[in-house]
């Protein structure tokens, strides 16, 4: 699987907290879902935005497999939070897909 971070009005300390954090545990929740040959096809887009005018992020996560495209996106004034809101969303979609893949 592909990975493309994008990182718009972030500082240092975020982005490399965000990083990390997108290195760890989170991808081993993807890989598990992504199985039968799509974690080769995955690519995934991450793009994290500080708004200085609000004070608040947004997390966008834009999953392609193949033909398929699973979006999800949260804005909040935490950024852990909306990462965590969001990278949710996106594993739920992910198992909706699967699980209808495998129901065929």
């Amino acid at each position: 699987m592909k990975t493309h971070p994008l990182f718009k009005n972030v500082n240092g300390a975020a982005k490399n907290c965000i990083e990390a954090y997108l290195k760890g545990k989170k991808m081993n929740r993807l890989t598990c879902l992504l199985r039968h040959g799509n974690f080769d096809l995955a690519d995934l887009k991450v793009d994290v935005e500080h708004f200085n005018k609000h004070n608040a992020f947004s997390v966008k996560f834009d999953l392609k497999i193949g033909k398929k495209r699973l979006i999800s996106e949260e804005k909040t004034h935490n950024i852990r939070e909306a990462f965590e809101i969001a990278f949710d969303k996106l594993v739920n979609q992910l198992r909706k897909l699967e699980s209808i893949k495998h129901d065929k």
